[in-house]
């Protein structure tokens, strides 16, 4: 089980690049879609840190501050390359925090579950049409928002 430091680590470098993805967006509609993608999860990450935290000392509780404001932290940071530099370089951006996002859902989330030598009580196929459904519900939710 990975230490409450490297959650934090993990987490917050995920929100940082959540935020990113917001900021760069060039309409107003696309910053919806992608802040509700992130809120839609944003509760479980913050549930997982604080599982991780539950048993680290009360100080140690203080370095979540720093998952708090990172997502904020990538919104000011992705709007103001936006601003300043746009073009390209937003793409770029863009193109890194969407990479990056589903290399880590792909790889460290489902992946790990579906390997044969995990182990865990679900077979991988219901792990796997769990993953899908799930593909399916954010890719409608793209559509239809």
């Amino acid at each position: 089980m990975p230490s409450a430091v490297a959650v934090l680590v993990a987490l917050t470098v995920h929100s940082l690049l959540e935020g990113l993805a917001i900021g760069v967006q060039s309409s107003v509609d696309s910053t919806f879609v992608i802040a509700a993608a992130v809120l839609l999860h944003k509760g479980f990450a913050a549930f997982a840190l604080g599982a991780a935290f539950s048993r680290a000392p009360a100080g140690k509780m203080l370095f979540c501050l720093v998952f708090v404001f990172a997502s904020p932290i990538g919104i000011g940071i992705g709007w103001a390359s936006a601003n300043e530099v746009g073009g390209r370089f937003t793409d770029v951006l863009s193109s890194v925090c969407a990479g990056s996002l589903l290399y880590v859902a792909v790889h460290e989330i489902i992946d790990a579950p579906i390997r044969p030598d995990h182990r865990m009580e679900l077979r991988a196929a219901p792990k796997l049409v769990a993953a899908l459904a799930g593909y399916a519900a954010m890719s409608a939710l793209a559509i239809w928002v």
